[in-house]
Parts: structure tokens; sequence; C-alpha cells
């Protein structure tokens, strides 16, 4: 069987001011039944199908989570992120294996609720603004302080206001093609409509004009 019973599996507190625990409804993180990809290094493919020469969808990281959603001889069939498809079922650790590795790999998360989230240098608003998020990027939690959130920004130290994002206890999950090839959180529907647009780069502008192939300005444009 790969279910734990809950009260099996041990509650860990963290330095800061979160609680680590297994949620009232048996889930952790939002996994009920858990598996964590199990490679050396690198990450494991996830396939379209439950063959070797399916189509790559995604690709699962090294401590990456997934939900188990069944298996298929070798192949286990999950869904992660963005993402669900098959994967060799001997790279994923499930049942407690699992949750004790999901326990020391779980860490917080800011995500931003709202677009052009700006991080900043120090925990006020009359500092210098380091970067901008946009809804839904998440930045690793360092410490909560209350009206600011400290985040890792890749490896630079910032700060968010609280009020513009959410913090959840998370775990890496796997991420589309798409993502991996474009950047976090980019979508399939945001790269056909950039592909589609682009096609007209170098037609002519026309004031006033709609028309993507006989000349258009920049509202007729979008």
């Amino acid at each position: 069987e790969t279910q734990v019973a809950m009260e099996d599996i041990p509650v860990v507190t963290l330095v800061n001011s979160f609680a680590f625990n297994v949620a009232a409804d048996g889930t952790f993180c939002g996994y009920t039944n858990i598996g964590i990809c199990n490679v050396s290094e690198g990450n494991l493919n996830v396939r379209e199908e439950a063959t070797k020469d399916s189509k790559i969808v995604g690709k699962l990281p090294k401590n990456g989570a997934c939900e188990i959603l069944g298996y298929e001889d070798e192949w286990m069939h999950i869904s992660s992120g963005e993402v669900e498809g098959y994967v060799m079922g001997e790279y994923i650790l499930e049942g407690t294996p699992a949750y004790e590795a999901a326990q020391e790999i779980a860490s917080y998360v800011a995500k931003s609720t709202t677009d052009h989230l700006n991080v900043r240098e120090e925990p006020n608003t009359d500092c210098k603004v380091i970067a901008s998020m946009s809804t839904d990027t998440e930045l690793d939690v360092i410490e909560d302080m209350g009206e600011w959130i400290k985040v890792d920004v890749n490896e630079e130290i910032g700060y968010v206001f609280s009020e513009f994002v959410e913090v959840s206890l998370q775990l890496p999950h796997a991420k589309t093609i798409t993502e991996i090839r474009y950047g976090d959180g980019v979508s399939d529907i945001r790269v056909e409509i950039c592909d589609y647009a682009m096609q007209f780069i170098g037609n002519p502008y026309v004031w006033g004009g709609t028309s993507l192939t006989k000349g258009c300005d920049c509202s007729g444009y979008v």
C-alpha cells in the first residue's frame, strides 16, 4: 500500500513563525498520494504515454513532488504542477519514504498576487526596487517579518510587502517544456500569441491602420 497513516508522520516546527504539519484532510502540501523524484541529478522525463519513445511533456526535477495517479507496468501515471504524464516508477519514492523525504525538502514560498510586485532592497517603500515580479511568480521565503516578507531573489536578499503575496509551504514540481524554454509561469497560449504576432514584424506602419499585412499602427496591432 502507498497510503500512510497520518499519525505515523512526525510533526516538525520550523525556526520561523510557520507551522509544518499534515493538513486536517490528510494532504501534505496539497498531495494526497505523494511521490518524490529520486534521481541522482538532473531531471526525470515526464512522457505523454507509458512508453520510452512517447513525447516528453515535462520534466520533474530531483526531489520534485508529484501526485501518484496510478500504475501501468513499470510506469507511474503522475501529475505535478501543470504537467500530467508518465514516469519510470523506479525513480519515484512513495509511501513512508516519500513523506519523510518531503519533510526535508519542503520550503515556504511567497507567490505574487499582483502584477509588477516590487522587490525592495530594504523593508520600506523609500529604498531601491531590485526586481519586479508578475502575478503568480514564486519567491523563496527567508523570514516572515509581519508587514514584510524577506525573500531570496536569484540568490540576492529582497523584501516584498506581505499584503501582495500568498505564503505557503510547497515542494518543487515538474515544469512544462514551455516553462523550461521560456520561464516559470509562461503558458503555451502566451507563447502561441507571441509566435503569431512576431510573423508580422517588418510589415508597414500605417497611422490608424488595422491590417497586420497591409499596415497598422500600435493600437491596430494590439
